[in-house]
């Protein structure tokens, strides 16, 4: 299984690189505070599976922090109407990449 280090920099970094536009023909609320209040829930369920996971690496394990790396995930897609059009190829290819780092986590190595 590849290290779940670069899957977590990527998702992490996503949040921390985009901005939010101010176009206001969505229906998201794209202000300041928009990032860490649209992907809390999934950020926190994330960063508490990748303990989970790294103090006891088995298969029940890492199979939960595959779903939340994928909820949070997810949430940063459902966020993509508030990435400015300058941020949306590097918000694009960051999703893209954490997408390919999750789909190559192979659970089934571990133990149960």
């Amino acid at each position: 299984m590849k290290s779940k280090k670069p899957l977590l920099a990527v998702v992490a970094g996503t949040m921390f690189l985009l901005g939010c536009s101010g176009d206001d023909n969505n229906s998201l609320n794209c202000n300041e505070e928009f990032w860490a209040q649209e992907v809390a829930d999934e950020a926190a369920a994330l960063t508490t599976a990748a303990n989970d996971f790294g103090e006891d690496p088995t298969e029940a394990n890492c199979n939960i922090f595959r779903n939340a790396a994928q909820d949070y995930l997810d949430a940063l897609e459902d966020a993509r109407p508030c990435v400015t059009d300058s941020q949306r190829a590097e918000f694009d290819e960051a999703v893209d990449d954490a997408q390919d780092e999750i789909n190559a986590i192979d659970c089934s190595e571990l133990s149960s």
